[in-house]
């Protein structure tokens, strides 16, 4: 074994950190309470990351995505608890592993909004 292959494990590991640091970053900037492509596009503007903005987007957009499917998807509306938070944790990571606590954090404030937007919230008695 060659000692740049002793090394290449970690440099791999490197960049998967760096851009899930980029996307959580990106994440955090752009959804606080309801997603903002103006507040995207200025943190990726004061980062550097502009040439990345299409790539971070689409990553962005599939978390958000994945968060509505997953709060339309409750039949009798979405009934806050700390089970349901913990189960959507718990779904929103497996599907988009880059995320960290803040940028799930960030979703579930999201998720508040939109249930009451939308009145996706489960009605008392249902």
């Amino acid at each position: 074994m060659s000692v740049f292959s002793f090394f290449r494990p970690k440099k791999i590991a490197q960049k998967s950190d760096d851009q899930s640091g980029s996307l959580n970053g990106a994440l955090q900037a752009y959804v606080a309470t309801f997603p903002s492509r103006s507040r995207l596009s200025s943190h990726l503007e004061s980062t550097g990351l502009s040439s990345r903005t299409e790539e971070i987007k689409a990553a962005l957009d599939a978390a958000l995505s994945t968060t509505d499917s997953y709060l339309y998807a409750q039949e009798k509306g979405v009934s806050w608890s700390p089970e349901f938070e913990v189960q959507m944790r718990t779904h929103l990571v497996s599907r988009h592993p880059w995320l960290n606590q803040e940028s799930v954090s960030r979703l579930l404030g999201y998720s508040k909004w939109l249930c009451w937007h939308e009145g996706l919230n489960a009605t008392v008695g249902t």
